[in-house]
């Protein structure tokens, strides 16, 4: 019996995040997200080390649990499996829109690239004409895998998309009950 995944939660964090992504620029329009210096204390001074923060800690727990649901399946589902599930959301949500300097971009490896990256940020770009900047929606990832760095790119709304549809099959497809009932 492999540890226990929780495919519901890693579902509920990628509706949060893909909402998130959808809603940043909202509220960059609503709310003056530029911080002057001696004004740290003010209400929005702390926006982008919060969705930071949001961010990262919640793709880190979607990963893991993809990760592991794709190995479980990849150990249970033989003829139609994890690399045919990937290859599907990945063809379906993320060609040419994901950047990878070192593999061919898909569901697992983005997941790998998440879990093992060395530094997140998370994309801005400008509005207003200069004055003011927002989260685009993007996040860029970096680290190294053996002596080679790496980077990665990607938007939130298709990752989620993709890894939505990856543990839908994933559900659909690995009997559950008796993979707990061993």
């Amino acid at each position: 019996m492999p540890h226990s995944i929780k495919i519901d939660s890693a579902k509920e964090q990628l509706f949060i995040l893909h909402n998130l992504a959808y809603a940043a620029k909202e509220y960059a329009a609503r709310h003056d997200l530029n911080v002057e210096p001696g004004t740290e204390l003010s209400e929005h001074a702390n926006y982008f080390p919060w969705i930071k923060m949001i961010v990262s800690e919640r793709l880190l727990e979607i990963a893991m649990t993809t990760r592991l649901t794709y190995d479980v399946a990849s150990e249970n589902c033989k003829e139609y499996g994890p690399d045919n599930w990937d290859a599907e959301a990945t063809e379906q949500y993320l060609d040419g829109r994901i950047e990878i300097t070192d593999v061919r971009p898909s569901v697992r490896e983005v997941c790998n690239k998440i879990i093992h990256a060395k530094t997140i940020t998370m994309v801005r770009v400008s509005s207003d004409g200069g004055k003011t900047e927002e989260w685009n929606g993007n996040v860029s990832l970096s680290g190294e895998k053996g002596r080679t760095s790496w980077q990665c790119e990607f938007s939130i709304p298709p990752l989620c998309s993709a890894i939505e549809h990856f543990l839908a099959l994933a559900s659909e497809n690995i009997d559950w009950y008796d993979l707990y009932t061993e």
